[in-house]
C-alpha cells in the first residue's frame, strides 16, 4: 500500500507540473492564451520538462496495475483540450526527437495496458523492456540541459521500469542516470543485433552492424516519421516535379552508435557520411514508388549530425508515389549504404 501511495503522489505531482507550466522563468513569461499564443514555442529546457513529465505519467499509469494489481487512485483531471506538448518546437531537431520519443512511450504503454488486461506477463515484460529505450533516450538527451525542472522525478519514475510483480520473483537493480564518460577496463557487452526481417512501429529502433572503409560499428537505427509532404514544404521544387511525382513522402530516420567511440587517435567507428538508407514503400493499392535524387538543398528534408559525442545523424529521404490516391502504410529498408545489399528484400520494416 505504501508503494502505491507514493506512486499516486508522484503522478499527481507530475500532472500538477504539466498543467501549471513547464518550468523556469521563461515558462511564466510565455503567453499561451493571448493573440500570440500560436507563436509560442518551448525552450529546450521547457521541452525536456514537458516531454519527461508526460512520459512519466504514461509509465506510472500503465505500470501500476501490473505491479500492484489495481489502477492508481483518481488523479487531478487536466483542463479540457489541454495538450502539454502543444508548444514543442518541431523545427528544432532535438525537440522533434524528444517528441518522437514520448510518442513512442505513449504507443508502447497502450500496448502494455492491453497485455496487463490479458494477464500476459511475458508480453508485458517484453513491452516494458521496449519502453526503456525511448524513456532512456529522453533522459540522456536532457540530462545536461540547464533548467530541466522534472529531472529528479523522471529518474525516480524510470526505476519503475526495472520492477516486476512480486509473483514473478525479485526485481532487477534500478536504473541510474548516465554518468560522465570515463575510461573503463570492462566495456559493456554489445547490444544484440535485431533479427533481419523484423517489423516494428515507426519510432522504435533496431540494432544493426554498419561497415564502411574497413570499419564496422554497431548502431541503433529507426524510422522516426513517414510524412506526406505538403506543397509548402516542397516550395523549392519545380511545379513540374511535383506534378510528375503525384505525391512526395519524406522518410525521416536516425542512426546513432550503441556505445561510446573507443578510438584514441582516430574514430573506431565507421564514418556515417555515406550512410544512406534505401526504402521500399508499402502503399494502399500497390502504387509504384521511387526515391527522388534532388540537386541542391531542400530545407524541409535534410540530413544533420546529432550533437557532438553522440556519434549519429538524422536523415531524410525523398520518395515519389505515382498515384495521387495512394496512402503509405509502411517503409522497409533494403540497404544502408554503398557497401550494403542492392536487392529489394526488406531488412527491417516500420509500420506507420
Amino acid at each position: 500500500m505504501r508503494a502505491r501511495s507514493v506512486v499516486s503522489a508522484c503522478v499527481a505531482a507530475i500532472l500538477a507540473m504539466t498543467v501549471a507550466g513547464c518550468g523556469g522563468d521563461d515558462a511564466d513569461k510565455a503567453d499561451t492564451t493571448g493573440p500570440n499564443a500560436a507563436n509560442v514555442k518551448f525552450t529546450l529546457a521547457q521541452a525536456c520538462t514537458a516531454v519527461s513529465s508526460e512520459a512519466s505519467v504514461k509509465v506510472t499509469t500503465s505500470m501500476s496495475p501490473w505491479l500492484y494489481g489495481r489502477p492508481l487512485p483518481a488523479t487531478p483531471a487536466r483542463p479540457a483540450g489541454y495538450d502539454p506538448l502543444a508548444y514543442i518546437d518541431t523545427a528544432d531537431n532535438t525537440q522533434r526527437q524528444l517528441k518522437a520519443e514520448v510518442d513512442n512511450v505513449a504507443g508502447l504503454t497502450t500496448q502494455l495496458d492491453a497485455a496487463v488486461a490479458a494477464k500476459d506477463d511475458a508480453k508485458a515484460q517484453q513491452i516494458v523492456n521496449q519502453i526503456k529505450v525511448p524513456y532512456d533516450a529522453i533522459i540522456t538527451t536532457c540530462k545536461d540541459v540547464d533548467g530541466w525542472t522534472s529531472k529528479d522525478l523522471a529518474i525516480q519514475q524510470r526505476a519503475m521500469l526495472d520492477k516486476k510483480p512480486a509473483r514473478l520473483g525479485p526485481s532487477v537493480p534500478s536504473w541510474t542516470p548516465p554518468a560522465p564518460t570515463t575510461t573503463s577496463s570492462k566495456p559493456a557487452p554489445p547490444q544484440p543485433l535485431t533479427p533481419k526481417g523484423a517489423t516494428v512501429q515507426v519510432g522504435q529502433p533496431v540494432v544493426i552492424d554498419y561497415t564502411e572503409d574497413g570499419k564496422t560499428g554497431r548502431f541503433f537505427f529507426r524510422v522516426t516519421e513517414i510524412h506526406k509532404a505538403t506543397d509548402q514544404e516542397l516550395a523549392q521544387l519545380s511545379s513540374s516535379t511535383r506534378e510528375k511525382a503525384k505525391q512526395i513522402y519524406f522518410i525521416r530516420s536516425e542512426v546513432k552508435a550503441t556505445a561510446p567511440d573507443t578510438g584514441r587517435y582516430e574514430s573506431a567507428l565507421p564514418s556515417l557520411v555515406s550512410f544512406d538508407p534505401k526504402y521500399k514503400l508499402a502503399t494502399s493499392n500497390n502504387a509504384y514508388s521511387t526515391s527522388l535524387i534532388l540537386f541542391g538543398k531542400l530545407d524541409s528534408c535534410k540530413d544533420e549530425d546529432l550533437p557532438a559525442g553522440t556519434n549519429g545523424r538524422t536523415l531524410c529521404g525523398v520518395y515519389a508515389v505515382l498515384d495521387p490516391s495512394a496512402t503509405v502504410s509502411a517503409a522497409s529498408v533494403t540497404a544502408f549504404g554503398s557497401s550494403g545489399s542492392t536487392s529489394d528484400a526488406a531488412l527491417y520494416t516500420w509500420k506507420n
